[in-house]
C-alpha cells in the first residue's frame, strides 16, 4: 500500500505543494521536488505511526480522487489499526515480549469493535473509553465544541456508528454512493478517535 505524504518544498524560492508516496511500513520519505529538483527526503517522525499513515491516505481519496467511499475506508481502517498497534504495544510490554503478535492478534480478533475499543482502552488508561473522555478537560471541550453528533458519555458507540457501521456496509454490502458531507464526517471522528488513542498513550507512558 503506498502512502501520499502532502508537504511543501523547502526551497525559498519554490514552496510549492508536493505529494510523495512512501510503502506503509517505511520510516523514511524520498522526495525530490517535481518544479525545482530541490531534495526534501528526510525520516518520518516516531509520532507518525501506522494510524496517521493511514489517515494521510483517507484524506488523499478525500481531496484528490474524491472517492469517498475509500475515504471512509481508510479513515476506518487509520483507527482500528493504531488501536491495534496499541493493544499489541503495551500488551508485549506487560508480558516482557513472551507473547508473540498473533497470539495476541488472536485475543482481539474474535470481538465486536465497541469490546476491542473499550478493552484496549482499560488497558492503557484502567477505565472505558468513555469515562476517559469525561476525566479529560481537553477532549470533553473538543467534543462539546465540535462534534454535535456525538453525546459524552457514549462517544464509543459513537464511533462505532459513525465510522464502523458505514464503512461495514461499504465492504460487505456494496454500498458506494456516500457523500463528500458523509465521508468528511466519518474522518473527522476516526481523527478524534486517533486523538483519543494518542491521549490514552500519553497516559500510559506518564502512570507506568
Amino acid at each position: 500500500m503506498k502512502i501520499p505524504f502532502t508537504t511543501n518544498c523547502l526551497n525559498g524560492n519554490c514552496g510549492k505543494e508536493i505529494t510523495a508516496f512512501i510503502d506503509i511500513e517505511d520510516d523514511s520519505v524520498p522526495n525530490i521536488c517535481p518544479h525545482c529538483s530541490f531534495d526534501n527526503s528526510g525520516t518520518i517522525g516516531t509520532d507518525v505511526t501506522i494510524g496517521p499513515k493511514l489517515r494521510a491516505k483517507s484524506m488523499y481519496e478525500f481531496k484528490t480522487n474524491e472517492d469517498y467511499s475509500m475515504t471512509i475506508v481508510f479513515a476506518a481502517m487509520a483507527f482500528e489499526c493504531e488501536l491495534f498497534r496499541l493493544f499489541l504495544k503495551w500488551s508485549r510490554i506487560g508480558f516482557y515480549n513472551e507473547i508473540n503478535n498473533v497470539e495476541l492478534e488472536d485475543t482481539l480478533r474474535n470481538m465486536g469493535i465497541l469490546d476491542k475499543i473499550n478493552v484496549v482502552s482499560k488497558l492503557l488508561t484502567e477505565k472505558k473509553l468513555d469515562e476517559f473522555v469525561v476525566d479529560s478537560a481537553d477532549l470533553k471541550g473538543i467534543i462539546e465544541k465540535g462534534f454535535p453528533s456525538l453525546e459524552l458519555g457514549q462517544v464509543d458507540k459513537g464511533i462505532v456508528e459513525n465510522v464502523f457501521w458505514p464503512r461495514n456496509r461499504i465492504l460487505h454490502l456494496g454500498k458506494g454512493d456516500y457523500s463528500k458531507d458523509a465521508a468528511i464526517k466519518c474522518f473527522n471522528i476516526s481523527n478524534l478517535g486517533l486523538r483519543i488513542l494518542k491521549d490514552m498513550d500519553k497516559f500510559k507512558r506518564i502512570s507506568r
